[in-house]
């Protein structure tokens, strides 16, 4: 669906059906067939004229082509054969195509390329009333070679360019613009990164800026659950295009609405349809929107309170380290023994943040974390740097390819290629990804991690003491942050909240004076998080705070309400009974 047909020429997986591609296939090149009832609810409020044109620009399973002639029909359109026009790169997909319109000529209004390759002079009808469409999700990082080359050179039409950082969608939805007539609209279905992704910002923008309205809707229910996907989806409806932007007098900011399933996401169209005031001005933090304003309220109020404090005043959070292959340099234990590596050479490492059981990482847990034979030792080369390696290091070292060693970015920035640098130990850990909510783990076994996990240093000698730096952890634990840190993150793939060090820096915290004893609690929300209790843990965290006077019990149940809410639309159906 966006690849060059040069690339499908060398991947024979194109030529299978979807309904025959690998899940991990599915991912990789951003295919997720629309449902039906989606697509035809997004063509009935897109097309209003039997007489309107659509573009669908990678038109893949023909499911919203289905349902633009549908709607068509339903118009009672004379040629709704000839008033679309799209492309794709899968030959399958026109396969779809032939069984849908039969023996109507094709070859003029559908091109087998890559839509970022093409423009409106490559087809009959060069400005379309209506895009419609569902574009490939596909990370920057995940993108051929010939995606990035006609990503790179795709415009906004006030000529600006869009972060080359960002998915494949993004460059769809900008491209499809130089197709719009004025006064047209858009109808599609996004990842949920439209809302949250800092990539996706200048296109929010342009879209407030060149649609007299639009409208984001974050659809709680996971649509394409069938494809192999938990992804969120975003319906993105816009109306009244002006091929330059708007006065800023007639701008209006886009608006943001929650529906839970597709049947309520058909109310809220047809709500929208009819003019209705739907949502809210999305004029600040999306998820703020998404809560009770009560609930705003309160934690304005504590953002206010003397003992408020930002995560990012105390600490600084950096990734753990690269090693440019952690298969390689990151064994088991078991592997270390039969390659018979000098205890020398490897040290204890977190290679993944579920090997963080509590608030701290202890000798104990190193030691289980042998004993499990998980992937725990760093090939450290460090200490041989003046001095010779032994035989079964070197013979380690050599086992490893050259030509992968030519290719591999990070090693090509060291020199030896295998010399990891050893940074400053860190003072803790912090969850980047996570699904119940962010932990800060202490570090008292003096290790170190991969950069699947955060790396933090405590900012200066004022937290130096244990017990202050227990604070922060038992805090953080806290609704009242946990809140926060749903605020400040965004739901990634199947429903974790990913938490860039920026956005965890932002988390809000409620920091008691430096004499408050936070041992106890400390001790029982680890005990609580090691057994799984993260609901225990959390009202552990509550309960210090209480004792401390800095928030009372009711604040607390209304916080958790909205930390419900925000919980719920990130996982979506994927909801455990209860860790609230």
């Amino acid at each position: 669906m966006a690849e060059s047909v040069i690339d499908n020429a060398i991947d024979a997986s194109h030529l299978l059906p979807p309904s025959k591609r690998s899940i991990s296939d599915k991912k990789r090149k951003g295919v997720f067939y629309t449902p039906d009832t989606a697509a035809q609810l997004l063509a009935s409020w897109s097309i209003s004229r039997a007489t309107d044109t659509i573009l669908e620009p990678s038109f893949g399973g023909c499911g919203f082509l289905d349902a633009v002639i549908n709607r068509l029909n339903e118009l009672q359109s004379r040629t709704p054969h000839h008033q679309i026009i799209g492309s794709d790169v899968d030959i399958a997909a026109f396969d779809y195509l032939a069984e849908l319109l039969g023996d109507e000529p094709t070859e003029k209004h559908f091109k087998y390329k890559d839509f970022l390759s093409v423009t409106p002079a490559d087809f009959p009808i060069q400005e379309v009333d209506t895009v419609i469409g569902n574009p490939p999700y596909v990370s920057w990082h995940n993108m051929l070679p010939s995606q990035r080359t006609s990503a790179s050179k795709v415009t906004l039409p006030d000529g600006s360019t869009l972060n080359n950082k960002g998915s494949l969608w993004t460059f769809f939805v900008a491209h499809s613009l130089h197709f719009l007539k004025a006064g047209g609209r858009m109808a599609w279905i996004l990842p949920g990164s439209f809302i949250y992704a800092d990539y996706a910002a200048p296109l929010r923008a342009i879209i407030s800026e060149q649609f007299s309205r639009s409208l984001a809707v974050m659809l709680e229910q996971r649509i394409f659950v069938s494809e192999g996907t938990e992804e969120s989806s975003i319906i993105l409806l816009c109306e009244g295009y002006k091929p330059s932007p708007l006065l800023e007098e007639q701008q209006q900011p886009m608006r943001l609405v929650l529906s839970s399933t597709l049947d309520d996401l058909q109310n809220t169209v047809a709500s929208w349809a009819d003019r209705e005031v739907v949502g809210f001005e999305w004029d600040q933090q999306a998820n703020r929107l998404l809560v009770p304003g009560a609930v705003m309220q309160v934690y304005d109020d504590l953002c206010h309170s003397p003992t408020f404090t930002r995560l990012g005043a105390l600490v600084k959070i950096r990734i753990g380290l690269v090693t440019g292959d952690n298969s390689f340099f990151v064994l088991k234990r078991s592997q270390a023994q039969g390659l018979n590596l000098p205890a020398r050479a490897l040290r204890p490492i977190v290679a993944r943040q579920a090997h963080f059981r509590g608030l701290q990482v202890t000798e104990e847990d190193l030691q289980q974390l042998a004993d499990d034979d998980v992937r725990c030792l760093l090939l450290n080369t460090n200490p041989y740097r003046d001095t010779r390696k032994p035989t079964s290091l070197n013979s380690y070292l050599k086992s490893y390819s050259i030509e992968d060693i030519k290719v591999n970015r990070t090693f090509a920035k060291r020199n030896p290629w295998y010399q990891i640098a050893q940074e400053t130990t860190p003072d803790g850990f912090f969850s980047c990804m996570n699904w119940h909510g962010p932990v800060l783990v202490l570090n008292p076994a003096d290790t170190t991690c991969t950069n699947t996990v955060y790396r933090v240093q405590f900012q200066n000698n004022l937290f130096d003491a244990p017990e202050i730096r227990k604070h922060v952890a038992v805090v953080l634990q806290s609704t009242f942050s946990q809140l926060s840190a749903e605020l400040s993150g965004r739901s990634y793939g199947s429903g974790a909240l990913k938490l860039e060090p920026s956005e965890a820096a932002r988390i809000a915290l409620l920091l008691p004076t430096n004499d408050a004893n936070a041992a106890e609690a400390f001790t029982q929300i680890d005990v609580h998080l090691r057994a799984g209790e993260v609901t225990e843990a959390r009202r552990c965290a509550d309960l210090f705070l209480v004792q401390q006077g800095l928030i009372t019990m009711e604040d607390i149940t209304i916080l958790e309400s909205g930390l419900r809410i925000l919980r719920n639309i990130r996982r979506g159906s994927r909801r455990p009974a209860a860790d609230y």
